[in-house]
């Protein structure tokens, strides 16, 4: 008969608890939590912790004592030497000198952002399979476990794709314009005049334990610098604010934009209604919903073996009636018949088995018939090895 009803009130089930235990997996109200890996983690704590990696993977593309080093300010003072010439007060550095130099620091980030979305994306899919191999058996439903994760891999690379546009587009907000209105930039800036510039700092000793590479940046040292080494100095602290505000900008914006795709949009909204459709245009319920070959196969032979039992029941149930015993005395006799130790009577009837070869009584030892009674045997033996033939017979 077809399945309907029931099985769908199955299936809808199964989908419920996908989306609850990934609901929670995502950060949700409930405190339960979900085992990942060697330990019972939420979900939400891996993806932090893929966020953390990613800041500091980024920090470690340019550290801070890159901005300050021998080798940084050579770069600048070619890229101001490339454009000298241009109208301004003394010192003065062309604007777009900054432009060329945050170019090439920005050349590593792609790199790093899609290894942080890929990571979050492998993540969410480890979720995901391990939720559905909770609560799907392989072995009882293996089409419609392969269906749900087929259905969520397809939603997991349409959303993956999706972070990593959205990604790619803020790097283009990046390279279109040097721009921020956030104090954040003019307080690093500030604080490094501060640091560098002034002729007795008291706090010295503290800033280069912290930034050692700052110490050959002090007031003694510049002030006998000339006016265009003094304003390169500024334009190394200014590169180095930018790129910070930049950076902490850009980590913040892609963390979120990953979350949205492939945590928050992807689980809370996306997840139940990709299962359900596929689900329902699956086709056959029965078909979608059979259990694996092997195990179909061991409830073929199970059904044979029971049906046989059945029927060695109804004829021992019929033996009783039509025999006149009773199943006890059935079960004595046949107890009796299969002792090794029960006596073994010949019937009276039977007649004794002839003999397979007897000697005749008074003949040679020589002389033998085979299965002849004695009595009508021939007085001369058929076969007589002591003597010898007579010629006449072997000449016959």
């Amino acid at each position: 008969r077809e399945l309907t009803g029931e099985v769908e009130l199955c299936i809808s089930a199964y989908v419920e608890s996908v989306e609850w235990v990934d609901e929670v997996a995502a950060g949700g109200d409930n405190g339960d939590s979900v085992e990942d890996g060697g330990g019972d983690k939420l979900l939400c704590a891996t993806l932090s912790d893929l966020d953390e990696a990613f800041t500091a993977n980024v920090d470690r593309l340019h550290p801070e004592r890159s901005f300050f080093s021998a080798a940084f300010a050579a770069r600048l003072s070619a890229e101001a030497d490339a454009r000298r010439g241009a109208a301004g007060l003394p010192g003065a550095i062309a604007p777009e000198v900054p432009i060329g130099i945050l170019r090439d620091l920005r050349k590593k980030l792609p790199g790093a952002i899609t290894r942080h979305v890929s990571a979050i994306s492998a993540a969410v899919r480890a979720k995901i399979e391990r939720v559905v191999a909770e609560l799907v058996d392989a072995t009882s439903h293996p089409r419609f476990r392969r269906l749900l994760l087929q259905s969520a891999s397809a939603l997991l690379v349409e959303r993956t794709a999706s972070a990593q546009a959205e990604c790619a587009r803020l790097l283009e907000y990046e390279g279109a314009e040097l721009h921020t209105s956030n104090h954040y930039y003019m307080d690093i800036v500030q604080q490094l005049r501060r640091d560098i510039l002034a002729e007795k700092h008291p706090d010295a000793k503290a800033v280069w334990s912290e930034r050692p590479f700052l110490q050959h940046l002090n007031f003694e040292a510049l002030k006998k610098q000339s006016n265009r080494e003094q304003e390169l100095v500024d334009l190394q602290i200014k590169t180095f604010a930018y790129w910070k505000t930049l950076k902490k900008r850009l980590i913040d914006y892609v963390q979120m934009a990953a979350r949205c795709n492939l945590s928050t949009e992807l689980l809370n909204a996306r997840l139940k209604p990709a299962l359900l459709i596929s689900t329902e245009s699956a086709g056959k319920m029965r078909t979608l919903m059979a259990p694996d070959e092997r195990l179909e196969r061991e409830r073929i032979d199970v059904a044979k073996r029971i049906q046989a039992l059945e029927e060695a029941h109804q004829l021992l149930a019929a033996a009783p009636a039509s025999l006149g015993l009773s199943l006890e005395e059935l079960a004595q006799r046949s107890k009796t018949a299969s002792s090794p130790t029960a006596e073994r009577k010949p019937s009276p009837e039977a007649a004794p088995a002839p003999a397979p070869f007897s000697f005749a009584p008074g003949a040679a030892k020589s002389s033998f018939t085979f299965g002849v009674p004695a009595a009508a045997s021939p007085v001369a033996a058929p076969f007589n090895f002591g003597a010898a033939p007579a010629p006449s017979a072997l000449a016959a």
